[in-house]
């Protein structure tokens, strides 16, 4: 057994694996849990953000592609399936390595969407033994902000938190406690409530099969930024976010964005030669530096430079309509910065898990 982060004698350890079967993306989060077990109660590790009842052990993500050629006919083929399952099977290989005592594996829009869920299901149960756990778009978004929690600033009157995923992304709008409307089961940071949530069907893996052309990636892009921009609105609309004015001219806003494509554009703007997260996660670029980085994005996607080995230039398609759903947040929510996260529903899972233990 390796040595845990802890040590005092009357504490026990417990590790979890969380792993988010994503549209596009695999990713595994293995974290470790201190026990009092004077009192079984969890104890909450030293330097680690208010909070926060557990200490990262471990990151790791594959691409899979689960959703890729969905648009098709909103099945999941046998291919990506077989690229889902190798994954988990290779994370429950390093879970044992570290000993991790509980395992927990969610899934997305994928599984949402797909016809043939049932199937997939038990193809997952049968080959991994593990149970497929199906979230709700708000319960996605609500463990995206759950990440995002120690980001919070009560600098600002409202926060828009909005994640990108491969197959869907949510929009969740927070408010000071003081200025809500409503009451709200759930208060993030001590200081924010829930105001209002909408999701768009629709990620970078989605987006990019719905519209890329190699032939004219431009051309391409100018339909996603249409295409993307009317479904925001629609969506809004009908969740009665823009009817009531939920993003008020006279309220300072705070952006957080939770994305893979953000956090390549954070390492460009700091022009970092290897990607490391901790450089990114939690820096805030301002709205002309984003849009600087942005467009530097999209030029490397082509370009022979390698000084920026974690943009993957094997699939342009993603960084193009990662971009184009990035540009156009940006312009709809209109923040003068955004804060860039590199953490997510991985994070907020756990998160939520140990909170409902405690």
């Amino acid at each position: 057994m390796p040595q845990s982060i802890y040590s005092k004698k009357h504490i026990q350890t417990r590790r979890y694996g969380i792993i988010d079967l994503g549209t596009n993306n695999c990713r595994l989060l293995i974290a470790e849990v201190a026990i009092d077990t004077s009192n079984n109660t969890i104890v909450k590790p030293k330097r680690t953000p208010t909070k926060t009842l557990h200490k990262t052990f471990l990151r790791r993500s594959h691409v899979v592609q689960l959703g890729h050629k969905m648009n098709d006919n909103n099945t999941i083929n046998p291919m990506a399936i077989k690229r889902a399952i190798n994954s988990i099977q290779t994370f429950q290989k390093i879970m044992r390595l570290h000993h991790v005592d509980e395992v927990h594996l969610i899934c997305t829009q994928v599984c949402r969407q797909a016809e043939n869920v049932v199937k997939f299901t038990q193809i997952v149960k049968q080959e991994t033994g593990l149970n497929l756990n199906i979230i709700t778009t708000k319960q996605e978004g609500l463990y995206a902000v759950l990440a995002c929690e120690n980001l919070l600033s009560d600098a600002y009157d409202q926060c828009v938190v909005f994640d990108i995923g491969g197959g869907s992304s949510e929009v969740v709008v927070l408010e000071k406690n003081n200025m809500a409307h409503q009451s709200h089961d759930i208060t993030f940071n001590n200081a924010f409530q829930q105001k209002a949530f909408f999701a768009l069907p629709i990620g970078i893996l989605t987006l990019a099969d719905k519209f890329y052309c190699h032939v004219n990636p431009e051309k391409s892009y100018h339909a996603m930024l249409r295409y993307v921009s009317d479904l925001y609105d629609t969506i809004a609309c009908e969740s009665d976010m823009l009817k009531k004015n939920t993003l008020s001219t006279h309220y300072t806003v705070q952006a957080i964005g939770v994305s893979g494509s953000i956090t390549r554009l954070g390492a460009i703007h700091k022009d970092l030669k290897h990607y490391n997260r901790r450089a990114i996660d939690g820096m805030i670029i301002s709205h002309a530096q984003f849009q600087k980085s942005l467009k530097k994005l999209k030029s490397f996607t082509f370009s022979k430079d390698n000084r920026y080995p974690y943009i993957s230039r094997s699939e342009p398609k993603l960084i193009f309509a990662g971009c184009a759903l990035l540009q156009i947040f940006m312009e709809k929510i209109s923040p003068h910065s955004i804060c860039i996260a590199d953490r997510g529903l991985r994070d907020g899972y756990l998160i939520n898990l140990l909170r409902k233990k405690q």
